[in-house]
């Protein structure tokens, strides 16, 4: 049989294992989130290229149809 202070040990354990628990799974959202940051950024400096690359086109055709 545990004794009153087996059972505050016990108690102690699990709130710290539950603790614990709690600390990485708020640490796996933020990563989550720092993630979909960067792949938004990573997004938008495509989208920039891709821009830049659509003005450069467009001058050039306009050259070449206004001579």
């Amino acid at each position: 049989m545990l004794s009153v202070r087996d059972w505050i040990w016990v108690a102690c354990i699990i709130a710290g294992i539950a603790f614990t628990n709690g600390m990485l799974s708020s640490r796996v959202t933020a990563i989550e989130s720092q993630i979909q940051d960067l792949n938004m950024l990573r997004i938008d400096a495509r989208l920039s290229v891709i821009e830049e690359q659509l003005k450069q086109i467009n001058e050039k055709v306009d050259t070449l149809l206004n001579p």
